[in-house]
Protein backbone atom coordinates (compact mmCIF):
# COMPACT_ATOMS: atom_id res chain seq x y z
CA UNK A 1 0.00 0.00 0.00
CA UNK A 2 3.21 2.35 0.79
CA UNK A 3 4.15 1.59 -2.80
CA UNK A 4 1.06 2.84 -4.44
CA UNK A 5 0.75 6.24 -2.48
CA UNK A 6 4.34 6.82 -3.06
CA UNK A 7 3.70 5.86 -6.97
CA UNK A 8 0.51 8.15 -6.76
CA UNK A 9 1.05 11.02 -4.42
CA UNK A 10 1.72 13.88 -6.96
CA UNK A 11 -1.32 13.02 -8.99
CA UNK A 12 -3.33 12.66 -5.35
CA UNK A 13 -1.85 16.05 -4.04
CA UNK A 14 -3.05 17.93 -7.44
CA UNK A 15 -6.35 15.91 -7.49
CA UNK A 16 -6.11 17.28 -3.84
CA UNK A 17 -5.52 21.08 -4.45
CA UNK A 18 -8.01 20.86 -7.19
CA UNK A 19 -10.52 19.74 -5.42
CA UNK A 20 -10.07 22.14 -2.65
CA UNK A 21 -9.24 25.00 -5.04
CA UNK A 22 -12.95 23.90 -6.72
CA UNK A 23 -14.69 23.98 -3.24
CA UNK A 24 -13.06 27.54 -2.63
CA UNK A 25 -14.03 29.00 -5.79
CA UNK A 26 -17.52 27.73 -5.23
CA UNK A 27 -17.50 29.04 -1.40
CA UNK A 28 -15.86 32.57 -2.99
CA UNK A 29 -19.25 31.96 -5.91
CA UNK A 30 -21.73 31.85 -2.88
CA UNK A 31 -20.20 34.87 -0.78
CA UNK A 32 -20.67 36.63 -4.39
CA UNK A 33 -24.26 35.99 -4.63
CA UNK A 34 -25.39 36.40 -1.13
CA UNK A 35 -23.26 40.02 -1.57
CA UNK A 36 -25.40 40.71 -4.21
CA UNK A 37 -28.31 39.29 -2.59
CA UNK A 38 -27.84 41.88 0.71
CA UNK A 39 -26.45 45.00 -1.85
CA UNK A 40 -30.07 44.29 -3.10
CA UNK A 41 -31.87 44.75 -0.04
CA UNK A 42 -29.78 47.31 0.88
CA UNK A 43 -30.55 49.48 -2.29
CA UNK A 44 -34.19 48.83 -1.54
CA UNK A 45 -34.20 49.60 1.77
CA UNK A 46 -32.43 52.97 0.84
CA UNK A 47 -34.88 53.36 -1.59
CA UNK A 48 -37.69 52.99 0.93
CA UNK A 49 -35.67 55.49 3.25
CA UNK A 50 -35.16 58.27 1.18
CA UNK A 51 -39.26 58.15 0.01
CA UNK A 52 -40.03 58.04 4.03
CA UNK A 53 -37.60 60.81 4.59
CA UNK A 54 -39.15 62.73 1.79
CA UNK A 55 -42.63 61.97 3.23
CA UNK A 56 -41.86 63.22 6.47
CA UNK A 57 -39.97 66.67 4.76
CA UNK A 58 -43.45 66.96 2.69
CA UNK A 59 -45.10 66.35 6.33
CA UNK A 60 -42.97 69.12 7.99
CA UNK A 61 -43.63 71.25 5.71
CA UNK A 62 -47.20 70.97 5.36
CA UNK A 63 -47.23 71.72 9.62
CA UNK A 64 -44.95 74.57 9.07
CA UNK A 65 -47.18 76.13 6.43
CA UNK A 66 -50.05 75.64 8.52
CA UNK A 67 -48.33 76.82 11.74
CA UNK A 68 -47.44 80.01 9.52
CA UNK A 69 -51.00 80.64 8.63
CA UNK A 70 -51.78 80.14 11.93
CA UNK A 71 -48.89 83.21 12.98
CA UNK A 72 -50.71 85.08 10.49
CA UNK A 73 -54.16 84.78 11.68
CA UNK A 74 -52.90 85.20 15.35
CA UNK A 75 -51.21 88.51 14.19
CA UNK A 76 -54.39 89.63 12.46
CA UNK A 77 -56.86 88.86 15.13
CA UNK A 78 -53.82 91.14 17.51
CA UNK A 79 -54.13 93.81 15.07
CA UNK A 80 -58.26 93.85 15.24
CA UNK A 81 -58.46 93.42 19.07
CA UNK A 82 -56.05 96.65 19.32
CA UNK A 83 -58.55 98.20 17.09
CA UNK A 84 -61.80 97.68 18.92
CA UNK A 85 -59.98 98.47 21.78
CA UNK A 86 -59.05 101.66 20.50
CA UNK A 87 -62.05 102.32 19.09
CA UNK A 88 -63.97 101.45 22.60
CA UNK A 89 -61.51 103.89 24.26
CA UNK A 90 -62.65 105.94 22.17
CA UNK A 91 -66.35 105.97 22.51
CA UNK A 92 -65.78 105.71 26.23
CA UNK A 93 -64.34 109.21 26.15
CA UNK A 94 -67.15 110.35 24.04
CA UNK A 95 -69.76 109.15 26.22
CA UNK A 96 -67.69 110.63 29.28
CA UNK A 97 -67.84 113.88 27.65
CA UNK A 98 -71.26 114.10 26.58
CA UNK A 99 -72.33 112.92 30.37
CA UNK A 100 -70.09 115.76 31.50
CA UNK A 101 -72.45 118.11 29.21
CA UNK A 102 -75.75 116.55 30.39
CA UNK A 103 -74.76 117.00 33.83
CA UNK A 104 -73.29 120.45 33.71
CA UNK A 105 -76.76 121.12 31.88
CA UNK A 106 -78.98 119.73 34.53
CA UNK A 107 -76.58 121.32 37.16
CA UNK A 108 -77.20 124.93 35.57
CA UNK A 109 -81.32 124.48 35.63
CA UNK A 110 -82.27 126.58 38.77
CA UNK A 111 -84.75 124.20 41.73
CA UNK A 112 -88.09 126.17 41.33
CA UNK A 113 -91.42 125.00 42.85
CA UNK A 114 -93.76 127.29 40.29
CA UNK A 115 -95.18 126.24 37.25
CA UNK A 116 -93.59 129.00 35.42
CA UNK A 117 -90.16 128.34 36.25
CA UNK A 118 -90.78 124.62 34.86
CA UNK A 119 -92.44 125.59 31.53
CA UNK A 120 -89.11 127.92 31.18
CA UNK A 121 -86.87 124.49 31.75
CA UNK A 122 -89.11 122.41 30.06
CA UNK A 123 -88.83 124.96 26.81
CA UNK A 124 -84.83 125.61 27.46
CA UNK A 125 -82.75 124.51 24.73
CA UNK A 126 -81.22 120.77 25.03
CA UNK A 127 -77.89 120.95 24.15
CA UNK A 128 -77.34 117.76 21.54
CA UNK A 129 -75.23 114.88 22.35
CA UNK A 130 -74.36 113.39 19.34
Amino acid sequence: MLSLISLYYKPLGIMFVSLALIAYIGFLRAEKNSAIKDRDIYKQQTIALTQEALNWQAVVKDQNSKIDNMNRAYDEMTKRVEGARTTIQNMNVEAQVKLEALKHYYESIPDSNTCDAIKRILNADIPLVH
